[in-house]
């Protein structure tokens, strides 16, 4: 695991959460990153990226699809809710 700053953390959740109002449905990682780097004009790396998306999913803050292909923070805007679950569900 990283250890993420709780200004990233927050930062993140949020992108996560523009990015999913602004498609109207779950967010995937490419999204969630381009929104973060838009609204916080912070020059990370996609694979930076990906790795603090993993470890805010393993501290049960949002949702995942089984892929691990779109995050979501509520299941209102997804497709099919079945197929999202939270970290701890998942053991």
């Amino acid at each position: 695991m990283i250890m993420i700053p709780g200004v990233i953390r927050s930062r993140i959740l949020r992108a996560i959460a523009i990015a999913e109002e602004k498609k109207g449905s779950p967010p995937n990682t490419s999204e969630v990153f381009v929104c973060f780097n838009q609204e916080f004009f912070a020059l990370s790396t996609q694979g930076w990226m990906t790795a603090f998306l993993g470890n805010l999913y393993r501290e049960d803050l949002f949702y995942a699809d089984k892929l691990f292909t779109f995050w979501s923070m509520d299941l209102e805007g997804a497709t099919d809710k079945k197929t999202y679950e939270k970290f701890s569900v998942r053991f």
